[in-house]
C-alpha cells in the first residue's frame, strides 16, 4: 500500500526529524512531528469509517494526513503552503492516480484554516488535525500558555456515532479547568470544525467532557426518535411485519381503539396526525380502511425518517411534514385530525391553543390521547424505565381525562367518545417490578386474556407477546367496557366533534 510506503520512506522521516528538532530550537508551544501526523492519520481513518467511506478514499486521507504538516520544517507560518509544495514535488515521483493526487494536495493546501468546505477529505483532515489536542501534543514551551496548558488533562478523545449523532467526548482529569480550556482560541477553531463536519454529512453533533454534554445541537426528542430508528433498523423480522413483532400490544391497542372509533364514525378519508412521530396509530387505521389519505407532521427530522420506514416496509402510502404544528396552513384541513401524547408537553396556557389549532385544521373530528398517569399500567411502565436508566420522556404537564373534557369543551368541541386504550404491554419485564404491588391487576388482565385465549392466559405473565397474539389481545381489549378501559390503560382518549 502506498500509506505504508511513505510512512517508511526515508526521506518523510528525515522532514519529521528536522520539524521535531525546529520545534526543541524554537519552544513551540505543540508539536507537529510524525508523531502528529500518525496520530492525525488514525483520527481521519477513524470519521472517515463512520461516514462508510471506502478503503480507497480513507487511504489517501490518511496519505494527506501523513503529509499534511510536512512545511513546519520551517515553522509554522504558511507551512500549509510550504506542505503544498513539498507533497506535490514527492507525489510527483509516485504511481498515484491525478484524482487522487489532486485530493491529497488539496486537502494538505487547505487544511489550516478551511472550515467550510465540500470535500470531504478536506472536511475531515482539518477535523482530525484539530482533534489531536491530548496531553501528548503539548511541548513544554505550552505548558506555561494559559488555555494551551489545559489539554495536558485531556487524556483521551473518544470519537463515536450513534444513527446521525456525532459524539465527540473528551476524557479528561480532575484537574482541567474548562473555563480557561474554553476561552483558548484554538477551542472555537476545535468546535467549528465539529460542527462543520457534522453539517456536511447531515448529522447531529454532541461535543462531551467526560459524557457531559457541553455542545450539541441535538435534543432529547430527537435522541428519542433516534433511538427507535436505530432499534428499528436492527430487527430481525421481515420488514412488513417489523413494526408488528416488536410492538405487538401497541399494535393491539391501536387497534382494538381505531375499530371502535369506526364504529362510530365513517365518514372520513383524509388523517392528519399532530405530533406524528412513528405514525403508528395512523398506520393502523389504514390497515383498517385504506382508502385513508395519511399526512403526518412533527418538527423531528429523524421522525419523519423513521415513520417514513415503516410506511415503506408495510407498505402504506402517507405524507410527513417536518413543521411545528402552528405554522401549518389552516387552508389545508381534514377530515379528522389525531393528537396522540403531545398536548400534555404543552404549559396549560397553551393547551387552549393547541385544541384551537387542531379544530381549525379539522373539517369533522379531533381525536386527543394523552397518557392515563394514574393507571397502574402508566406507573409499572414509568417504575420499570427509571430503575433501567431509560426514562419514560421528559416531564407531563398534568392532565387526566376529566380536565382533558373541560379543554375540549372550552374551545366548542362536542365529546364523542371518551376511552382508553392499550391495557397490555409487549414484553414481561415491563411489569416484573410491580407484582406484588398490583396482584389483582395482573389476576384482572390473566382472566380477560383467558377468555379470549386460554393458551395466552396460561402464560401470562410471564410471557413476551408475539405478532401472532394481535388478534387476540385486540378482541380482549375491545370487548371489555369503556369504563374497565378508562381506569386501566396506558393511554386515554377523547374524540371530538365540532
Amino acid at each position: 500500500m502506498l500509506y505504508e510506503e511513505i510512512l517508511n520512506d526515508l526521506y518523510i522521516n528525515e522532514l519529521y526529524d528536522n520539524i521535531e528538532k525546529y520545534e526543541n530550537n524554537n519552544e513551540s508551544w505543540a508539536n507537529h512531528s510524525k508523531k502528529h501526523a500518525l496520530n492525525v492519520s488514525i483520527i481521519i481513518e477513524k470519521l472517515l469509517l463512520l461516514s462508510k467511506s471506502n478503503k480507497k478514499t480513507i487511504e489517501t486521507a490518511k496519505i494527506a494526513a501523513l503529509l499534511h504538516d510536512l512545511g513546519c520544517v520551517n515553522g509554522k507560518d504558511k507551512h500549509e503552503i510550504r506542505g503544498y509544495e513539498i507533497a506535490k514535488e514527492y507525489l510527483s515521483k509516485k504511481e498515484i492516480s491525478t484524482y487522487r493526487k489532486k485530493e491529497i494536495l488539496n486537502a494538505i493546501k487547505n487544511h489550516r484554516n478551511c472550515l467550510n468546505s465540500d470535500n470531504h477529505i478536506l472536511n475531515a483532515l482539518v477535523l482530525s488535525d484539530k482533534l489531536d489536542i491530548t496531553k501528548d501534543r503539548v511541548l513544554k514551551a505550552g505548558y506555561n500558555i494559559k488555555g494551551m496548558r489545559q489539554l495536558i488533562n485531556i487524556d483521551d478523545i473518544k470519537i463515536t456515532k450513534n444513527g446521525k449523532i456525532l459524539k465527540i467526548n473528551f476524557i479528561t482529569s480532575k484537574n482541567i479547568d474548562l473555563k480557561e480550556l474554553n476561552e483558548f482560541y484554538f477551542m472555537d477553531k476545535v468546535y467549528k470544525s465539529i460542527k462543520n463536519y457534522a453539517n456536511y454529512y447531515n448529522w447531529f453533533y454532541q461535543i462531551c467532557f467526560n459524557d457531559k454534554i457541553y455542545i450539541s445541537n441535538f435534543d432529547p426528542e430527537e435522541n428519542y426518535w433516534n433511538s427507535q430508528l436505530e432499534i428499528y433498523k436492527k430487527l430481525p423480522y421481515i420488514n412488513k411485519y417489523k413494526y408488528l413483532s416488536w410492538q405487538p400490544a401497541r399494535w393491539s391497542s391501536n387497534g382494538a381503539a381505531v375499530k371502535r372509533i369506526f364504529d362510530n364514525i365513517k365518514d372520513i378519508e383524509t388523517v392528519c396526525e399532530v405530533g406524528a412521530g412513528s405514525m403508528a396509530f395512523s398506520f393502523e387505521m389504514y390497515r383498517q380502511n385504506n382508502n385513508l389519505k395519511l399526512t403526518g407532521v412533527d418538527r423531528s427530522l429523524i421522525a419523519k425518517e423513521y415513520a417514513q420506514k415503516i410506511a415503506k416496509d408495510m407498505n402504506i402510502p402517507m405524507n410527513y411534514y417536518v413543521q411545528d404544528l402552528f405554522d401549518l396552513n389552516e387552508n389545508n384541513k381534514y377530515d379528522i385530525v389525531l393528537s396522540l401524547g403531545v398536548i400534555e408537553h404543552y404549559k396549560k396556557e397553551e393547551q387552549i391553543k393547541f385544541i384551537n389549532k387542531c379544530k381549525n385544521l379539522s373539517k369533522k373530528y379531533i381525536l386527543i390521547a394523552i397518557p392515563n398517569q394514574d393507571s397502574i399500567i402508566f406507573k409499572s411502565y414509568v417504575n420499570w424505565s427509571s430503575k433501567n436508566n431509560n426514562n419514560y420522556e421528559e416531564e407531563h404537564e398534568v392532565l387526566d381525562i376529566k380536565k382533558l373534557k373541560n379543554l375540549v369543551e372550552k374551545c366548542g368541541l362536542k365529546a364523542k367518545i371518551i376511552d382508553g386504550f392499550q391495557i397490555f404491554l409487549s414484553e414481561s419485564r415491563f411489569l416484573d417490578e410491580t407484582f406484588e404491588k398490583n396482584k389483582d391487576y395482573i389476576k384482572y388482565l390473566k382472566n380477560i386474556l383467558t377468555k379470549g385465549s386460554t393458551k395466552l392466559g396460561e402464560k401470562f405473565p410471564h410471557y413476551n407477546f408475539k405478532r401472532e397474539d394481535i388478534k387476540n389481545m385486540q378482541n380482549v381489549e375491545y370487548c371489555i367496557t369503556s369504563k374497565e378501559r378508562l381506569e386501566l390503560s396506558f393511554m386515554t382518549y377523547i374524540l371530538c366533534e365540532k
